[in-house]
């Protein structure tokens, strides 16, 4: 597990290297739904290449808001819709964790993450949630990412 404990700058700079090293899963634990997605846009903007944020009562939708992708609300045609895109991008799966316990979803899953680990693919599956308990076969291609506590920029970014 890493922890990030520096400032913003660092953290972005971390997960960015964590992309760019072709981790194809990367937990989050955390509550801090708004730090993640923050952490990700800039990733996403050094990098070029989109984010796309994920929730049960959403579906599949780009950073910019747009209408979700049709169907995405469902975890299941979610990862189906996610192996069928040829972009390259960062996805945040918000408590997506919970939704793998069918072998099927775990199969798809690991399926999806082997094809994001291929030399000359940038993308990453960025899952996100408290209490996130990952079946052994996902735990053991996911990377455990520490959000640390913000520091003080964060803060006072935050309040101004």
């Amino acid at each position: 597990m890493l922890a990030a404990r520096e400032t913003s700058a660092s953290v972005v700079h971390e997960v960015k290297t964590l992309v760019l090293s072709r981790h194809p899963v990367i937990a989050v634990e955390t509550a801090e739904e708004d730090r993640v997605r923050t952490m990700l846009a800039s990733v996403g903007a050094d990098l070029r290449v989109p984010v796309f944020e994920w929730s049960i009562t959403r579906g599949l939708v780009g950073a910019s808001g747009e209408r979700p992708v049709y169907g995405t609300e469902d975890p299941q045609k979610l990862l189906g819709n996610m192996a069928g895109l040829t972009v390259e991008a960062i996805f945040l799966l918000k408590d997506f964790a919970r939704h793998l316990t069918a072998p099927f979803m775990i199969r798809e899953l690991r399926e999806l993450a082997d094809r994001f680990a291929r030399p000359g693919r940038l993308s990453t599956v960025v899952l996100c949630g408290e209490g996130m308990a990952l079946p052994k076969e996902i735990e053991s291609l996911a990377l455990r990412y520490e959000l640390g506590l913000p520091d003080r920029d964060e803060y006072r970014r935050t309040i101004a």
